[in-house]
């Protein structure tokens, strides 16, 4: 019988050991943070840092008689009014000098009258600051600095953005992200490495809005993946209304449209007239004569539609056949230059901004996996 007892007297110490060191340690529910962070705000500041006031809720069974909060090293606030069990404080603690678009992360460490019962690190996400200026979106940036080169910015501004990638010697190449969306990407130098120095391709531009996040990438000898030697010259250009509510590009200079006085009719022989082409009437007389090139393509283009036309802005491409990849798309000048380049693979929908082209007549080559190509004419007023 007192075997027994001492055997009960013994388990019954060892469960309040076992308990105690469940107090001490950590949360009760093994699921569960035994503490967690309720956001109440998040201010930027004019130094690019993130205010974030926050309260502190206990998700443990024990009443906390008090809190201390750190970042890091640094305390950031101590509070004696208890909370209860799964419950959120009233104290609210005040952080500053987060870094927008990062996690900040703090330890968390409740008490009640025997000690600890959670230590408990939580993290919050930082919003970003809408802070960036046309001065921001101009720099340059080469091989050595890699300045603001895969660095978040986000933009305050409604402006067009020129990108002109200088590869220097051996082929570079350049991509732009948008909100995670790629809107801009070519490449510069020799189709084979090493490649003639001084080779420049762009400016070629793209739009940001306010809270847009950019991202600027570049990759440096894309034949060999080597180091290599480049630079990146990203320019602004603020976009504003006219008093006649046209989009202007640039400080004052205002853009004019040559071809509003004309009709549809006349548009279509004044471009086949820069082109060096026969009029549409000879075409149409010597329609049996052309290549089947023209036919094939013109016999693809019922997967797409492009739009507006003429445009003024945005151009939107649009795949109706899913079983159709567009991979590029790219836009030509009367003269055959290209004067944008984008990437199109694995997307339905495809916005292309022509607020920066020049009013005139331009052509749009659309090319899929396969190599086939779908060209249409298209009007920027």
């Amino acid at each position: 019988m007192k075997i027994n007892t001492l055997f009960m007297m013994l388990f019954l110490f060892l469960g309040t050991l076992q308990l105690q060191s469940q107090i001490s340690t950590g949360p009760i529910d093994p699921v569960r943070a035994c503490a967690s962070i309720s956001v109440m705000d998040q201010v930027c500041n004019e130094d690019g840092t993130v205010t974030i006031s926050f309260r502190v809720t206990n998700n443990t069974a024990s009443t906390a008689t008090y809190v201390n909060v750190f970042a890091g090293s640094t305390l950031v606030g101590s509070s004696n009014s208890p909370i209860g069990p799964y419950s959120t404080g009233v104290a609210l603690y005040t952080y500053t000098g987060a870094t927008p678009g990062t996690v900040q992360c703090f330890e968390i460490y409740l008490y009640n009258r025997r000690g600890r019962i959670c230590r408990q690190r939580a993290c919050v996400r930082i919003q970003n600051c809408c802070t960036a200026t046309c001065d921001d979106f101009t720099f340059t940036s080469t091989a050595n600095n890699n300045f603001n080169i895969g660095v978040p910015i986000v933009s305050n501004v409604t402006a067009s953005i020129g990108v002109t990638l200088d590869a220097l010697r051996v082929p570079d190449s350049v991509w732009v992200t948008v909100n995670n969306v790629t809107v801009l990407g070519f490449s510069a130098g020799a189709p084979v490495c090493p490649g003639p120095t001084g080779l420049v391709v762009g400016p070629q531009y793209f739009t940001v809005q306010p809270c847009d996040v950019v991202v600027f990438n570049v990759l440096g000898d894309h034949c060999n993946l080597a180091a290599s030697y480049w630079e990146l010259y990203v320019e602004c250009r603020p976009r504003r209304l006219t008093s006649g509510g046209a989009g202007d590009i640039g400080k004052g200079n205002v853009v004019t449209n040559p071809y509003s006085h004309m009709s549809e009719a006349e548009l279509i022989e004044t471009e086949r007239s820069l082109l060096g082409l026969p009029s549409q009437e000879q075409a149409d007389l010597n329609s049996e004569d052309a290549d089947s090139g023209s036919a094939e393509l013109g016999a693809t283009t019922g997967a797409l539609k492009i739009f507006p036309n003429p445009v003024n802005d945005v151009l939107n491409i649009t795949n109706y056949n899913q079983e159709i990849n567009y991979s590029e798309v790219r836009v030509i000048d009367g003269a055959g230059r290209t004067m944008m380049l984008q990437n199109m693979s694995g997307m339905l929908d495809l916005r292309m901004d022509a607020s920066a082209l020049q009013s005139g007549i331009y052509f749009i080559e659309v090319t899929d996996d396969e190599g086939n190509r779908v060209v249409e004419k298209f009007i920027k007023l």
